[in-house]
């Protein structure tokens, strides 16, 4: 077939016409580019029809955008748009995503491929008027243009996302774009955010006040718990203050225990001492001076023990009654014996306070003071070991992050025609699938 209109089968002037098909068909002759040709004929020559429809001011055209999370399990969304009409007649419905011809490069890595089914509402899944989709992946619209009576409908869309790994990422595209043409990025950039932001959806006077109501009671309920922080930073200064006042006051105790005790020793040494020299046998009364009862009872420091230098010079002595044997005789002059010796203690000589040994009489000693444990990354004999290597994460196993912005207009003769977006109320809704009218996801009937 050539330029110009079609000439086969049914063209204008063939012999197929006659005057009841051209007066049911309401067609004219001419050179118009007006033509009619069998679907047989259609088929043999055409793949793909692009259709455009010219709308005048006897059409309304409504339209709602949003932006919604694509899972990479395929299937209808919970989104989805109500529209109602008023009055009968021809309605078109395009479901559309964003241009991303004004801001090359920041598309991002997804592709999307739209579809939606048209519904009654209420109807069940799987029951529905009409059914499209585009003619090949990656579609920028899908329309259809049915006859409708008045009555709500339900535009359910559909997303098949597909991620290619090999586009490059925003960061990277900004970054050369900034040091090579900053001005064409603010463009493109701008574009990006206008484009965008007509995936933000306006609340409604109700759920602006449902919102602002959640946002009261988060603010009080934070207000509430910073009350109870400080409550209770109050109530732990407190305890610790009362924990230190007890501590300095039990260190006091013991320090006015041990200073009575080392009082009490030292008096009971002096009267030990005192004991001692009062029971000192006497000189004979031959004997010239004190010199020579005292020769009588002087040790001999110049041996190995050395008792005059270990106690300071002054040496108990025994009574001849002390300790001493029955056969003994009487008048047998007391036998001085080294401290070190018989290995008893020195009775003369003080108790150390609790605070030599850090303890107390009570408990005694404290226990020994371990070092802390080396830590578990170090190896006895290896040294130590390093932190474990984490591979990077493969290019095809990052994360699923696929976002479309999508809209539906509808074009109407019915000045009274309206939609609205009607979303999940929670993550837990939104995760429900419908795939080609069956329910998706192991837990559904």
């Amino acid at each position: 077939m050539g330029m110009g209109e079609w000439n086969g089968a049914w063209s204008d002037g063939s012999k197929e016409w006659n005057a009841y098909w051209l007066e049911k068909l309401d067609h004219r002759f001419g050179n118009d580019g007006l033509f009619w040709m069998s679907y047989d004929d259609l088929c043999k020559r055409f793949d793909l029809l692009d259709r455009t429809r010219l709308f005048d001011n006897e059409w309304t055209v409504v339209q709602s955008w949003t932006s919604v999370s694509v899972a990479w399990v395929t299937g209808y969304l919970n989104t989805k748009f109500v529209i109602e009409i008023k009055k009968a007649g021809p309605t078109v419905f395009v479901l559309s995503q964003l241009d991303d011809r004004y801001f090359r490069g920041l598309n991002g890595k997804y592709n999307f491929d739209l579809h939606f089914v048209l519904q009654e509402e209420g109807a069940s899944s799987g029951d529905h008027i009409v059914r499209a989709r585009g003619a090949w992946f990656g579609n920028r619209s899908v329309s259809a243009e049915v006859t409708l009576q008045p009555g709500k409908y339900d535009i359910v869309p559909k997303v098949v996302a597909k991620r290619y790994s090999d586009e490059p990422d925003v960061y990277d595209v900004v970054t050369k774009v900034a040091d090579r043409n900053p001005q064409k990025l603010r463009q493109i950039g701008m574009n990006y955010d206008i484009a965008n932001a007509k995936g933000t959806v306006q609340l409604s006077a109700e759920e602006k006040k449902k919102k602002e109501e959640k946002k009261k009671a988060a603010e009080e309920k934070k207000k509430k718990e910073k009350e109870e922080a400080e409550k209770e930073k109050v109530e732990f200064e407190t305890w610790k203050k009362e924990k230190r006042e007890r501590e300095e006051k039990g260190k006091a105790g013991k320090e006015t225990v041990a200073g009575e005790d080392k009082k009490a020793d030292t008096t009971q040494d002096e009267s030990k001492t005192v004991d001692t020299k009062d029971n000192e046998p006497k000189p004979a009364s031959d004997q010239p001076n004190q010199e020579a009862a005292k020769d009588t009872t002087v040790v001999d420091t110049e041996g190995p023990n050395k008792a005059e230098e270990m106690t300071g010079g002054e040496i108990p002595l025994r009574s001849k009654n002390d300790h001493a044997p029955d056969d003994a005789p009487k008048d047998a002059p007391p036998s001085v014996k080294s401290p070190t010796a018989t290995g008893s203690a020195l009775a003369h000589l003080t108790r150390p306070p609790p605070s030599a040994y850090g303890g107390s009489f009570a408990s005694g000693p404290p226990s020994p003071v371990l070092p802390p444990p080396r830590p578990l990354y170090f190896a006895d004999d290896a040294g130590p070991v390093p932190p474990p290597v984490i591979p990077p994460v493969p290019e095809s196993e990052k994360k699923w992050n696929a976002i479309c912005v999508l809209g539906l207009r509808v074009y109407s003769q019915d000045p009274a025609v309206s939609i609205k977006l009607v979303k999940p109320k929670d993550d837990e809704e939104g995760a429900l699938l419908d795939v080609d009218g069956a329910q998706a996801g192991a837990t559904m009937a």
